[in-house]
């Protein structure tokens, strides 16, 4: 795996799916993420999107990482939704998707997004993984979402 400089990641505007386990920290990524892009990019136009709509506590923390970063929260329960949404949201437009904790759900809805790619900005897969786990469940969890762009190892004590 060949893993992108961290500081030009942030530098044009992307599509950015966390993937993971519910608990594994993926709101809190992507919440760290935009607070970075909003400190490179004060003007940058940004988005999340809440597809972890089952978690109530994931998309009330969205949305509150929303209000505070100035980043509107779009909520979408379907893959079809998130098709609907890359026919409207603007390529220059970096977006943070927070993705369903569900393997199955999350894989529909990356292969909704994916078969939508050309009217997007390039999508960026992040894999988070929390670091209590264990070596075998981590590959396991990696084998599960196939290729990913970028690992994020997160809840470091």
């Amino acid at each position: 795996m060949t893993y992108p400089d961290s500081d030009k990641i942030l530098s044009q505007p992307r599509v950015f799916v966390a993937l993971g386990p519910s608990g594994s920290g993926k709101t809190t990524l992507l919440a760290q993420m935009v607070a970075r892009y909003r400190v490179e990019n004060p003007n940058g136009r940004v988005s999340f999107v809440n597809a972890n709509t089952n978690r109530l506590v994931a998309s009330d923390g969205l949305r509150s990482f929303g209000s505070i970063l100035n980043a509107p929260t779009i909520d979408v329960e379907t893959p079809e939704e998130l098709t609907e949404f890359t026919t409207i949201v603007d390529p220059q437009i970096s977006v943070f998707i927070d993705m369903p904790s569900d393997t199955q759900e999350a894989k529909a809805m990356l292969a909704a997004l994916e078969a939508n790619a050309e009217r997007v900005a390039p999508i960026m897969r992040l894999g988070v993984i929390p670091s209590n786990l264990s070596i075998e469940a981590a590959n396991a969890l990696l084998d599960r979402y196939g290729q990913l762009d970028g690992v994020a190892l997160t809840k470091l004590g």
